[in-house]
């Protein structure tokens, strides 16, 4: 026959059971939170790891950006340079003594090689930074260094322009800018012709261009053309010193006969002034040179 248990009596407790308390703990097991090893802990360590992860990436973005600009800067340095060359040469004729103004950028190649290559063996892609650094610092180094070493291929006097003045009876200005490359000996070019010097001139007063310019087209001396029986005097052979296309107004002047725009009558060798002058621009290019007349 079936038995049941008695109802306990007001009061009693059944061991281990009746209230849901854990005997020797006065907190109910559902309301006691759960604690788990090592969770805050674990929390802690990834932000950290998350902070580090962005530091780095921002580290290594701003090591990029200043590889890829650097790579550029190296690439335009070329440019660079050639304008600084441009900025301190007096004129264009004189661009070539003033080639070592290239030399001023040639540590912008140098820092793209040097950092190129140690950011390379930490693993960023720079290799290019690498190759042109090379290719752009050999070409400064070609283009500056002949000029330092080799040494100004012109003069820069400008009493050279008073004194062709003199010499072919024209009153030059006083104010401008000369390149004049001065052989010293004659320079024989072809046996016959001897180049003593030749200069390039560009007047800066604009009123005392306007005087010259006005005297130079009212003087008969100076032509608007070269006679075809007076090319043969003129100094072609050398290198091609006067492109008359650049001009408008002509003079050859020969200081052994003091004569203008001339043949010889005679053989001989005689001593030549050629000039050439634009009166719009205010130039002038000049020869002096000795030539051997044959008749």
């Amino acid at each position: 026959m079936a038995q049941y248990r008695p109802l306990s009596r007001a009061g009693e407790r059944r061991p281990g059971r009746a209230c849901g308390r854990i005997e020797g703990r006065g907190t109910p097991r559902k309301m006691r939170p759960v604690r788990r090893k090592g969770g805050f802990n674990l929390f802690r360590r990834e932000k950290k790891e998350l902070n580090a992860l962005q530091i780095k990436l921002k580290r290594e973005f701003r090591i990029n950006s200043m590889l890829r600009w650097l790579f550029m800067l190296t690439l335009l340095s070329i440019f660079i340079g050639f304008a600084l060359v441009v900025s301190i040469s007096p004129m264009t004729q004189a661009q070539g003594d003033y080639m070592w103004g290239e030399l001023f950028v040639l540590p912008i190649p140098l820092a793209s090689i040097v950092l190129g290559i140690v950011y390379r063996k930490k693993g960023y892609r720079c290799t290019k930074n690498i190759v042109a650094g090379a290719i752009v610092a050999l070409y400064v180094c070609g283009m500056g260094l002949p000029s330092l070493f080799v040494g100004p291929s012109g003069t820069y006097d400008y009493g050279y322009v008073a004194q062709v003045g003199q010499a072919v009876g024209v009153e030059m200005p006083e104010q401008g800018r000369i390149t004049t490359r001065d052989f010293g000996t004659r320079l024989s070019t072809n046996g016959k012709v001897n180049v003593l010097r030749d200069s390039h001139v560009i007047f800066e007063e604009q009123a005392q261009v306007d005087r010259l310019s006005g005297a130079v087209l009212e003087d008969e001396r100076w032509t608007t053309d070269i006679r075809t029986e007076l090319v043969g005097l003129l100094p072609y052979s050398y290198a091609g010193t006067f492109e008359t296309g650049h001009y408008d107004r002509f003079m050859l002047y020969n200081a052994t006969l003091d004569a203008y725009n001339t043949l010889p009558q005679e053989s001989g060798e005689y001593k030549f002034y050629y000039l050439a002058y634009n009166t719009s621009l205010g130039t002038m290019d000049v020869t002096e040179y000795y030539l051997t007349v044959l008749v």
